[in-house]
């Protein structure tokens, strides 16, 4: 991804995580993956709300959200 924090977190989710998805929730990971880095920097800071239409139809975003809350307290910024 080119962003250390962010590969941090998202190889450390994928580690626990992707051993027990299936296709469908692979693709969904996948989708999450081509976000823009800034972005996913803000949601996982707690910066800025995930679109609740990206929650709604991506799962693993939500997942991945709900990972961070209980690896991370609030978020990235929080260490």
């Amino acid at each position: 991804r080119g962003w250390l924090e962010l590969d941090v977190l998202m190889g450390k989710f994928a580690e626990q995580n992707l051993g027990e998805f299936d296709d469908e929730k692979l693709d969904l990971f996948e989708e999450v993956l081509e976000l823009e880095n800034p972005d996913l920097f803000k949601w996982f800071t707690g910066q800025a709300s995930v679109p609740a239409e990206l929650l709604d139809a991506n799962p693993v975003m939500a997942d991945m959200l709900e990972f961070v809350k209980s690896d991370h307290g609030k978020g990235l910024n929080d260490k």
